[in-house]
């Protein structure tokens, strides 16, 4: 198949909430092929309120992270599958693949001579929730349809193939 990661570098997310802002900054650290948060600010933004301990709770990082990562910055680019087929953001790709499940994923229209084989969707689908810091298994077992136990066997198939973080599949973007 011809899937390609499109990947920012930075994003600044900024979130008015009630009283106060939340700035996060969230980089791209490819010595963990992850996004992580490089600072968190949480500032009040008029007289009357107070940055707590329990305003700071509600600053969800993680979830943040997540869905500023695979809705703002990854992409996924299948133009080696189709010249008429424009990057889709992360989160995008996600849905479809979860929608069409596996059977979808193995209906896949190949060119002459290519297999069948979805360890590459499986490989994409860990490796994008490693980058948006979700669990890896649960999420192919999630977005593939299947049990967490055909999950690992699927992902264990595809790390023995060696389908994710591959060099040739991050363009920066």
């Amino acid at each position: 198949m011809g899937f390609a990661i499109n990947c920012q570098e930075r994003a600044i997310h900024i979130e008015e909430r009630d009283g106060y802002d939340v700035e996060i900054v969230i980089d791209l650290d490819r010595s963990i092929s992850q996004y992580v948060a490089s600072s968190v600010k949480v500032s009040r933004r008029s007289e009357g309120s107070e940055v707590t301990a329990k305003v700071l709770r509600t600053v969800t990082v993680q979830e943040v992270i997540a869905e500023v990562a695979l809705r703002d910055l990854v992409t996924i680019d299948e133009s080696g599958l189709s010249e008429d087929t424009p990057p889709v953001s992360a989160l995008e790709w996600l849905e479809d693949v979860k929608a069409g499940g596996l059977e979808a994923l193995r209906a896949v229209e190949l060119k002459p001579g290519e297999e069948a084989d979805d360890t590459e969707v499986v490989g994409m689908i860990y490796t994008l929730a490693k980058l948006g810091n979700w669990p890896p298994l649960a999420t192919v077992a999630t977005y593939l349809g299947v049990s967490q136990s055909t999950a690992t066997r699927m992902v264990a198939r595809a790390r023995k193939e060696n389908r994710w973080f591959r060099d040739n599949w991050f363009r920066d973007g």
